[in-house]
């Protein structure tokens, strides 16, 4: 896979910007809760964005907000229209973005690791019972 050119990273960061702001101020949806845009992607043409989000809440309430930004996602989309001075408009793909629950899954997994097998507090002590 080849790195994003300069004008798609600029672009993407542009796209993250308004998509925000859209969601934030704009959409009237109460079941979009606490919704983080965290990335764009865009496609080489231009023409496709693939946007990277998170919601603060429970599952049940991740659901709901992906349903509705899939809701809104023309709205915004025509929104976005407005705003970026380009020849087409990408069209938006919302994708959620998982990063921070599979950190927190491995954080876990290593906590329960180093409580399983608490390390040696006193390396290279010699057995008491050898002696």
């Amino acid at each position: 896979m080849k790195e994003p050119s300069q004008r798609q990273r600029r672009v993407g960061k542009l796209v993250q910007r308004a998509v925000s702001e859209i969601i934030q101020h704009e959409v009237d949806d109460p079941s979009i809760g606490f919704v983080t845009i965290t990335d764009v992607e865009i496609s080489r043409d231009m023409r496709n964005a693939t946007v990277y989000y998170s919601v603060l809440g429970e599952p049940d309430q991740v659901e709901e907000s992906t349903k509705g930004l899939m809701r809104a996602r023309k709205f915004i989309n025509i929104q976005l229209g407005t705003r970026l001075e380009m020849r087409y408009t990408p069209v938006l793909y919302f994708k959620i973005d998982d990063t921070a629950q599979r950190a927190q899954s491995i954080e876990r997994v290593l906590n329960d690791i180093e409580q399983a097998d608490p390390p040696n507090t006193q390396p290279n002590q010699p057995d008491p019972q050898n002696s």
